[in-house]
């Protein structure tokens, strides 16, 4: 494999191989800017066959797979020496199809089935705060993250979070994540409490890394950390909101919906390979 050097040479490098072939598949969906970001860190890798083109992105602990494959037309990955996750993403009925397509794709190169998630999208200019009654108790607070608290965010999401559904970030990662002023916790006598970071772009935002630690669950934390988050997305103008939900996590999927969160029809499956 080899290193990906600049945003021109990848988009160079789809382009030829898309006009090398009647018609490809893909499961690559980067937007511009995210792209970019990835290059320049040096994460991003390639291999280049007749029928096949493989992006491959290194994550902390593992390698995410990315494919342009002539129709029709097979491929055996090659494996990275870690664990290697693949994701494909439908909009519609077409889903429980494009499944059965990716699982026996990849049965080849080592992978199955991980999980399913539900996309979901809540518009903020029409949503309706919710009053939460432990915050007008006073029992707990709602602040922007500060720098001092990129640790102990970082130790909350490294315990909380599926390694293998989402990239969790280090440290160093964290505090510039707070630089944006975009990560909330809520605190109770000091303590964080619970975190979450809102990714925005323009007027939309992603909801990630939410958590709560494990002695302040099923107190309804974590929605509060949310509906104050929602607040200050609309303050500053932000229209809306997406979250990716895994489709079996049912407690999560009610209360995202109870805050206004409905499904915009996107499903995402994940195949992993250890």
């Amino acid at each position: 494999m080899d290193r990906i050097e600049s945003y021109e040479q990848c988009v160079d490098m789809i382009k030829e191989f898309k006009k090398s072939c009647n018609k490809t598949v893909t499961n690559f969906y980067f937007l511009p800017y995210e792209l970019k970001e990835i290059i320049a860190q040096g994460r991003v890798f390639y291999q280049l066959s007749e029928n096949a083109l493989f992006f491959y992105t290194d994550e902390r602990e593992y390698t995410c797979v990315y494919y342009f494959l002539e129709e029709g037309t097979g491929s055996v990955v090659t494996a990275a020496g870690r664990t290697m996750l693949l994701d494909f993403v439908v909009r519609g009925s077409g889903y429980e199809k494009a499944r059965e397509t990716e699982i026996e794709r990849w049965r080849a190169s080592g992978f199955e089935f991980y999980k399913e998630y539900v996309r979901m999208q809540c518009d903020l200019k029409t949503r309706k705060p919710s009053k939460e009654d432990a915050l007008q108790s006073g029992i707990c607070e709602l602040v922007c993250a500060c720098y001092e608290d990129a640790e102990e965010i970082g130790e909350l999401w490294q315990e909380s979070l599926d390694r293998f559904s989402v990239s969790i970030p280090d440290v160093e990662e964290v505090r510039q994540m707070i630089k944006s002023r975009h990560v909330y916790c809520l605190k109770r006598a000091g303590e964080i409490a619970g975190t979450v970071y809102m990714d925005v772009t323009a007027d939309r935002c992603v909801l990630k890394h939410l958590a709560v630690k494990s002695v302040f669950r099923r107190h309804g934390f974590g929605m509060i950390i949310i509906n104050h988050a929602l607040c200050k997305m609309s303050e500053e103008n932000v229209n809306t909101c997406c979250l990716w939900v895994a489709a079996d996590n049912t407690a999560a999927y009610k209360s995202y919906r109870k805050y206004g969160f409905r499904e915009d029809g996107l499903k995402s499956g994940r195949l992993i390979c250890r």
